[in-house]
């Protein structure tokens, strides 16, 4: 009978490997900043194409230059148009590097990365949404105080008690907000989303508002 023999693998440590990581998830962001979701109520929704790269990846797709097909036509269909010339730089960059830094580790840690890398990014992404919604919050309150003399005349207007500017919220046709508002308050938030693409904020417009800060 043979005596057995114990082997300790030492697990591979991805701490060394964090900068590089962040290089990924940066410019995955910036590819993102340019990307706008209609909805952050899934994960895939809000992380868009980024998320069908990792996918592929984790799958064992790790080769560029399918990377950078794929994802491209994944855009086309689902955004209006093509992606600027900067948002496809930044995207080239981020799966480059990628790519990389998946061939230089070891198979077994593969999913460990793409996990970090993954949840990292969430994180950045849905913080950069909930911005987007802030500040087109507040860029309605601009323009209502442009409309109206002042928050009283909004409240009497509105049909509704508002007693400051904070409690003012911009929301589309398929939040409860709009739905439930009066026929003013609705005609005011339509009004606001046709000056949205007037100065060329199409996409903070389409943004699906079922979603609404609080």
């Amino acid at each position: 009978m043979r005596t057995p023999i114990a082997v300790n693998v030492k697990p591979f440590d991805l701490d060394p490997a964090q900068p590089r990581i962040e290089a990924v998830r940066d410019a995955f962001s910036q590819y993102l900043d340019r990307y706008i979701p209609k909805s952050s109520r899934s994960k895939y929704g809000l992380m868009g194409p980024v998320g069908k790269i990792l996918n592929e990846a984790r799958s064992g797709r790790s080769d560029p230059d399918f990377l950078k097909g794929y994802v491209l036509r994944v855009h086309e269909l689902s955004q209006k148009g093509l992606p600027s010339p900067e948002a496809i730089k930044a995207l080239e960059k981020g799966i480059n590097l990628l790519t990389q830094l998946l061939r230089e580790i070891p198979i077994t840690v593969h999913d460990r990365l793409i996990d970090r890398l993954d949840h990292g990014l969430y994180f950045a992404r849905r913080k950069r949404f909930l911005e987007w919604l802030d500040q087109r919050n507040r860029d309605f309150c601009i323009w209502l105080q442009q409309n109206y003399p002042g928050i009283e005349a909004v409240s009497e207007a509105w049909g509704r008690q508002i007693k400051d500017w904070d409690q003012v919220r911009y929301a589309g046709p398929s939040s409860r907000t709009y739905k439930e508002g009066s026929p003013r308050q609705r005609k005011d938030m339509d009004a606001f989303t046709k000056h949205l693409k007037e100065v060329g904020k199409t996409e903070i417009a389409d943004i699906d508002t079922e979603e609404e800060i609080a």
